[in-house]
C-alpha cells in the first residue's frame, strides 16, 4: 500500500488507470470501470514485464555484451599488433641507425688520425715561430738579467765604442747568434717538408637503406604491373584462340555440308539416290549430336 495525499490506496481502476482507496471502489464499480486490487495489479504487470524482460530484454543485453567483448577483444589484438609491428619497426630503425653509426665512427676516425698528424706539423712549425719572434726584444722589454751591460764594437779595433747594450738584450743577441744555423736549417726543413694529409674524405657515401628498400618496392611495383599485363595479353590471346578454332570449326562445317549437298544434287535420278539420302541424313544426326 501507498500513501497518497494521506489516502490509503487499495484498488486500481484499469478504466481510469488511477489507483483508489477502499471507500471509492463501489462508487467506480457503478460507472462501469474495471477495478482490482493494487497488489493484483501490480502484480500482474510485473510478471508481465518480468517475462517480456526475460524472453526478450535479457536475450538482447546478453547479445550487446557479447558483442561488447568481442570488440574489445579485437581492439586488444588491433592494439598488440601495432605494438609488434612497432616494436619490429623500431628494432629494424636502431639497426640501421647504428650500422650508420658505426659508418660513420669510422670516418671520423680516420679524420680524427690526419687532424693530429696535422696538429704535430703545425705546433712544429709554431715553435720555429715562437723562437724568431722571441729574439725581437726591444730594449727595456725584458729586464730579468742582472744589472750591467757589455759594449758592442766595431770589428776594426780603431772604430772605438758603438752601442752600448744591456744585459737582457745582450744575451738575447747571442743566443741568437749560437742558434742562427739551426733556426735557419729548421726553418728549411719545415719550409720544404711536404704535407702529407688526407683533406679528401667522401660524405655522400653513407648506406640509405631505406631509400634502397624504397626503390626495390617501387621496382616490385612495377614488375607486378608488368606480369599482370602480361596475364591480360596471355588471357586475350587464349580467348582469340579460342574464336579462331570456333570458326575454324565452322568453316570445315560448311564445307563438309557443301560437299555432301553437291554430291546430293548429282546423284539424284539415279539408281544410288537412297544411298546417298540415308548417307546424309546419318551426316546431319551425328552433327546435331555434337
Amino acid at each position: 500500500m501507498e500513501l497518497i495525499t494521506n489516502r490509503v490506496l487499495t484498488h486500481f481502476d484499469e478504466t481510469a488507470g488511477v489507483a483508489i482507496p477502499r471507500h471509492e471502489v463501489e462508487q467506480h464499480i457503478r460507472m462501469g470501470n474495471v477495478v482490482t486490487p493494487l497488489t493484483e495489479a501490480y502484480k500482474t504487470r510485473y510478471e508481465r514485464l518480468r517475462a517480456v524482460l526475460t524472453g526478450k530484454l535479457l536475450p538482447k543485453r546478453e547479445h550487446l555484451l557479447q558483442l561488447r567483448r568481442q570488440l574489445q577483444h579485437i581492439s586488444t589484438d588491433v592494439d598488440a599488433k601495432r605494438r609488434n609491428i612497432e616494436r619490429e619497426t623500431l628494432t629494424d630503425t636502431e639497426q640501421i641507425l647504428e650500422r650508420l653509426r658505426a659508418v660513420e665512427s669510422m670516418r671520423q676516425s680516420a679524420i680524427r688520425h690526419q687532424i693530429l698528424h696535422l696538429e704535430e706539423e703545425l705546433q712544429s712549425v709554431e715553435r720555429i715561430v715562437r723562437r724568431v719572434e722571441r729574439a725581437n726584444i726591444e730594449e727595456g722589454t725584458v729586464d730579468t738579467y742582472p744589472a750591467g751591460g757589455i759594449l758592442l764594437t766595431s770589428a776594426a779595433p780603431s772604430a772605438g765604442v758603438i752601442e752600448p747594450v744591456r744585459a737582457p738584450r745582450a744575451t738575447a743577441m747571442v743566443e741568437i747568434i749560437h742558434e742562427f744555423s739551426d733556426l735557419m736549417s729548421m726553418m728549411e726543413q719545415a719550409s720544404h717538408k711536404p704535407v702529407s694529409v688526407q683533406i679528401e674524405f667522401p660524405t655522400d657515401d653513407f648506406p640509405r637503406e631505406t631509400a634502397e628498400r624504397l626503390e626495390i618496392v617501387g621496382r616490385c611495383d612495377k614488375y607486378a604491373h608488368a606480369i599482370n599485363v602480361k596475364d591480360h595479353m596471355l588471357w586475350t590471346m587464349l580467348q582469340e584462340k579460342e574464336k579462331l578454332e570456333q570458326n575454324l570449326m565452322e568453316e570445315k562445317r560448311l564445307s563438309q555440308d557443301k560437299k555432301l549437298c553437291d554430291y546430293t544434287n548429282g546423284a539424284q535420278g539415279s539408281s544410288q539416290w537412297p544411298v546417298v539420302h540415308a548417307l546424309a541424313r546419318s551426316y546431319r544426326l551425328t552433327e546435331q549430336l555434337k
